[in-house]
């Protein structure tokens, strides 16, 4: 409070778990720890495993199935809530969306790859509903980028408010240069639809330039692991936290982004811009 003034409370809603280093999570995540370094105290984040590591207020939330359908809460006590991807679907309240792509795209392109898979198609259904439900909703709509703003524009012309807040990196946080050494770096993780198709277009480059070394940076299941015994010259992180991640990165020279025709991206734009900060060949 400053001058009598009460800053409104918001809940930012997130179908991630804030201890998983990825897209989903990294988002939500710089958010709120951006309000609380900028001395904004009330909020609080509701995510499926919090971490109590962490210095702002995080409360416990269900999710449901694949498409992490968010079990709802009373938001009466919240000003805004700020729901990312699709974790307002069921919230009642003043929603904002926060968009980091577009489901009903990237589900379409599944379903155009794998047109007899009947999970492609009720994907594809389900995101067009629930999207639409979303904006339907939403007051206002919070994009990734200017890419993902042009696409929701082009699939729905009506569509209220919206605004691009890109992710960024902090460049002191990259200021380690490769090594000499021409080792390659694949990032993932690789257990995700398109994860696991990146790491089997990454492992047959690895196949075909022996004597190039491979670092795969990322969760892994157990039968890729399996899958790299094969093959020498490779070598796997596993699931990595932030300061392992830009210490194994400063290893590389090369970063391979495999993506499948069907696969809008990925997270690509922010590991196009971590390369870039570490003078990494792309």
């Amino acid at each position: 409070m400053t001058g009598g003034y009460m800053a409104p409370r918001i809940a930012l809603v997130t179908p991630a778990s804030l201890r998983r280093q990825n897209g989903d999570s990294l988002r939500p995540l710089r958010q709120a720890l951006g309000l609380w370094a900028n001395n904004y105290r009330n909020f609080v984040v509701y995510t499926p495993e919090p971490a109590p590591d962490l210095p702002f207020d995080q409360r416990l939330v269900r999710v449901t199935g694949p498409a992490r359908i968010i079990h709802p809460f009373d938001t009466s006590e919240y000003c805004i809530v700020h729901a990312h991807q699709n974790a307002g679907l069921f919230l009642d309240g003043r929603i904002w969306m926060d968009v980091h792509g577009l489901a009903t795209l990237e589900s379409r392109l599944a379903w155009r790859r794998f047109p007899w898979s009947l999970r492609a198609l009720l994907f594809m259904g389900f995101s067009q509903w629930a999207v639409s439900r979303q904006l339907s909703r939403a007051e206002r709509v919070i994009c990734a980028s200017v890419s993902i703003e042009a696409n929701l524009r082009h699939e729905y012309p009506h569509v209220r408010r919206t605004d691009v807040i890109r992710n960024c990196v902090d460049p002191d946080q990259w200021d380690r240069l490769p090594g000499e050494l021409p080792v390659v770096a694949v990032i993932g993780g690789f257990t995700s639809r398109w994860g696991r198709a990146a790491f089997k277009m990454a492992l047959r480059v690895a196949e075909l330039t022996p004597g190039v070394s491979f670092k795969f940076i990322g969760a892994v299941s157990a039968s890729q692991q399996g899958d790299t015994s094969s093959i020498s010259g490779i070598s796997l992180t596993g699931e990595v936290g932030d300061e392992a991640y830009i210490d194994a990165l400063s290893e590389c020279s090369v970063i391979l982004l495999p993506y499948p025709a069907w696969c809008s991206g990925g997270g690509c734009r922010q590991k196009l811009m971590q390369a870039a900060a570490m003078r990494l060949a792309i």
